[in-house]
């Protein structure tokens, strides 16, 4: 990434005659700093890593650096597995991305569950017969019984049930 990076801005800055001094800001351009775990992440990890469970991210983030990214937000040390359909080469809600981790997680579908923001993810999940739920973070509260929850404060409880 660091060279796809250099590349980048290196041609940009090139077509669009850009003064070395601008050049140098841009090569020296941090996109880590822009990335933000929101504040429930940690201690839902942590409360279900404390209970043995195996934890992965399985993520359409454009970049490789994935493993990275979770651990400059501070999420890293929970993760058993994480995966980037760049990597993988395979995207949600595609069959081939939720195998691909359930194999790394080396878990069957009854025994895992999962949590993402998009529906088409949820139901691509629930296709292979993984237990899903949908993380919408515009809802004041969750609905269980729809396999919904508002935040990540209402994982564990998600867990029980499924």
């Amino acid at each position: 990434e660091k060279r796809f990076f250099e590349g980048f801005w290196s041609s940009l800055c090139d077509e669009l005659r850009i003064d070395q001094i601008k050049r140098e800001r841009l090569l020296a351009f941090d996109h880590y700093r822009y990335i933000k775990a929101y504040p429930d992440a940690a201690p839902t990890l942590a409360q279900v890593k404390a209970a043995g469970l195996r934890i992965g991210v399985l993520s359409h983030f454009s970049l490789a650096s994935l493993d990275t990214s979770l651990e400059r937000v501070g999420l890293g040390q929970w993760i058993d597995v994480a995966a980037a359909a760049p990597v993988i080469g395979a995207a949600k809600p595609a069959p081939e991305a939720y195998r691909f981790a359930l194999e790394a997680l080396q878990v069957t579908p009854d025994d895992c569950c999962f949590f993402d923001d998009e529906d088409a993810n949820v139901a691509g999940a629930r296709c292979l017969g993984i237990h899903s739920f949908l993380v919408n973070r515009a809802r004041q509260d969750h609905d269980f019984a729809a396999k919904v929850i508002a935040d990540l404060t209402a994982v564990w409880a998600a867990l029980q049930l499924s």
